[in-house]
């Protein structure tokens, strides 16, 4: 690994407690909000999460158990994956997760649990959120096959497994490549190993959504660590990208 990063988890920490309070919010109604997010002075509070300001949320808490599952050692397994979230979420319970996955990771107490009783077919961005800590994995093709089985456990689809693995590439990219970080070099290496030139190869603009949100967020990503030159612009404009416009009189 050309480029260690020992502060991975403090920054994916800082970036998720940071955006956190600006999640969905709407337009106008919480301008003010957004406005003083954009200044960085602050963690702020989200208007209707439960969470402190400075709160990180569940997509750290999870990476923080893909980290745990790495520092163990191979082999990689859903159980060893599924163990580590469930055991995260029972000795530091937080208000973040999806409505759903939040009452099934409070209703069981084991990783055999939550792989008996999960439906796996999400094709939203949960799988995208978490794989950052596997870019120190040795090889592309590892990062490739345990960002798969990573994202299987809750995201078993197409778009679920393709958003957790160009993740994770563009993680060890940064770690390991010694090229430059912009929009040619990633590209050609994401296209060298996942097919990823057609998906890629325009910018992308706009709010995340839609129904492939989980592959829209790996663009976006892409976008965003091409284009931006410092990790605050990286974070201002995730806070641009997360708010939902409305009309004034609705």
């Amino acid at each position: 690994m050309k480029f260690k990063h020992s502060d991975m988890l403090v920054y994916i920490a800082i970036g998720d407690a940071y955006c956190l309070a600006t999640e969905y919010i709407k337009l106008p109604k919480y301008k003010k909000l957004q406005y003083d997010a954009l200044e960085l002075k602050t963690y702020l509070k989200h208007p209707t999460h439960n969470n402190n300001a400075g709160t990180y949320s569940d997509d750290c808490q999870m990476s923080i158990g893909v980290a745990e599952v790495l520092i163990d050692g191979p082999p990689y397994t859903k159980l060893s994956f599924a163990n580590a979230w469930v055991r995260n979420f029972k000795r530091d319970p937080r208000d973040a997760y999806s409505r759903g996955f939040q009452k099934l990771l409070q209703r069981i107490n084991t990783g055999q649990d939550l792989l008996e009783k999960i439906k796996p077919i999400s094709n939203k961005n949960g799988a995208a959120m978490r794989p950052v800590p596997l870019g120190v994995l040795k090889t592309p093709q590892e990062v490739l096959e345990v960002a798969k089985l990573q994202a299987s456990i809750t995201h078993n689809t197409p778009s679920g497994i393709f958003a957790s693995q160009a993740v994770a590439l563009m993680s060890y990219f940064s770690l390991h490549e010694d090229a430059p970080l912009d929009r040619d070099h990633l590209l050609s290496f994401l296209t060298s190993h996942l097919n990823a030139s057609k998906i890629f190869k325009e910018p992308w603009s706009g709010r995340v959504k839609g129904p492939e949100v989980g592959v829209n967020t790996a663009w976006a990503v892409f976008e965003l660590i091409t284009s931006c030159r410092a990790l605050s612009d990286i974070i201002r404009q995730t806070i641009t990208l997360g708010v939902i416009q409305t009309r004034l009189d609705v």
